[in-house]
């Protein structure tokens, strides 16, 4: 057990800013003290100071290392959410954290996983969503994963295209036909068990997938539907789902971000969840921001395995194209090699997010918005991986699997 936890005896909080909820086991309490982890030095100011070697950028903080993504910070809340009703941070027992430890321990010795936006773009029929949905190989996406030495694979239940790739009740109620008939990710999780890779899946939690929405559902009652529909998501796939990468999560009203969380842990109680709201995650949620030459320098487990704010694995969620869903290799090959090489290294894990888009595709859709061409062809997702970003993956692979996991300490140097 690492040494990263802190006891919670002697907490001296009153009854009214005293929160307790259940997530995966831990207790969580309010108090207004600063945490810091005792797996960590400090310096003269009581920050945490970076174990890492690889001479880190000056005056880089926990922060720097997680992420860009808006939603961790308060004023990014929701107007709505008093600013004082933050989710109280974890704190630790020696059983709860040897807890933690032991059910995050399969993420971390993944090292890297693959990430597929399989999302509907333009408008569609239900009957033609159906049809392309149908046609995905699952067995070639397994093979291919399996191939480039995948840890796990992560697919969206949809997004912001309207449609979803898998069925769910609450949604056919409320909203209408707006998922497929073929259960895509029950179908993948079954060819990927054959090969020994985990599932993970995406939740969107802010748009409703952008489908029309009765004006009944516009509020919080939408909200309160959006939850249940997790909840049917989370039961329906169980622990064939290891974890949730949660995007757009905020307190739409208040409570809302915890009501996600423990919604998607109903059917599992071991999947690991991670949104923006760190808080609640168990993981690092990683969002990567635009800016390459800042994120594959700043972005890095500098200070270990164990974010120092939070004590959550530390992951990142990058894109090998241009952006999210694309299929060119915009970044240079060696850079991307070495910077998951350094971020499993530094005990962290690292997510690929491969483009469902073919570049010609993917800028069609911007010329074409309702996703057939002049020819009236489809433009649709493909759910594999093309061969330039299969290329990168081979040499991350042959470049990491001798590496061995590690927390991060003392092994940061190439």
């Amino acid at each position: 057990m690492s040494p990263f936890y802190k006891l919670t005896n002697n907490l001296s909080v009153t009854v009214c800013n005293l929160l307790c909820f259940s997530l995966c086991a831990l207790s969580v309490a309010c108090t207004n003290e600063k945490k810091l982890y005792s797996g960590h030095s400090l310096d003269e100011n009581g920050e945490p100071i970076p174990y890492s070697i690889l001479n880190p950028p000056k005056d880089i903080t926990p922060a720097m290392t997680r992420e860009w993504f808006p939603w961790s910070f308060p004023e990014y809340q929701s107007p709505a959410l008093d600013a004082k009703q933050r989710y109280p941070r974890m704190t630790w027992t020696k059983e709860s954290r040897l807890e933690y430890e032991n059910k995050v321990e399969w993420l971390h010795q993944a090292k890297y996983g693959i990430f597929f936006h399989f999302l509907s773009g333009g408008e569609w029929t239900p009957e033609e969503w159906n049809a392309w949905v149908d046609a995905v190989d699952v067995e070639r996406v397994a093979d291919q994963a399996k191939e480039v030495g995948a840890g796990y694979v992560i697919i969206t239940l949809g997004q912001n295209q309207i449609y979803a790739c898998a069925p769910n009740p609450v949604i056919e109620e409320n909203w209408g036909t707006y998922t497929s008939k073929r259960d895509l990710p029950m179908d993948l999780y079954k060819a990927l068990k054959k090969r020994g890779i985990p599932m993970m899946l995406y939740y969107a939690t802010d748009n409703f997938h952008m489908m029309p929405t009765p004006d009944s559902l516009k509020g919080k009652l939408g909200y309160e539907k959006w939850v249940e529909v997790a909840k049917w998501y989370s039961n329906h796939y169980g622990d064939k789902c290891k974890g949730w990468w949660v995007d757009g999560l905020t307190d739409f009203y208040p409570g809302y971000c915890l009501d996600i969380h423990n919604a998607l842990k109903e059917g599992n109680k071991n999947a690991l969840v991670a949104s923006g709201q760190y808080e609640l995650s168990e993981f690092v949620h990683g969002h990567c921001q635009p800016n390459w030459e800042r994120q594959h320098k700043v972005v890095k487990p500098f200070y270990g395995r164990w974010d120092p704010d939070f004590g959550i694995q530390w992951q990142v969620f990058q894109y090998i194209g241009s952006t999210w869903g694309e299929a060119s290799t915009a970044w240079n090959e060696q850079e991307i090699v070495d910077y998951v090489t350094d971020v499993i290294r530094g005990g962290g894990v690292f997510t690929f997010d491969l483009g469902t888009f073919d570049v010609d595709c993917f800028y069609d859709l911007k010329k074409y918005p309702t996703g057939k061409r002049e020819d009236g062809s489809r433009i649709g997702p493909r759910l594999e991986i093309y061969p330039n970003q299969m290329e990168v993956l081979m040499k991350v692979r042959d470049r990491v699997k001798d590496i061995p996991v590690s927390d991060g300490i003392l092994d940061f140097a190439k």
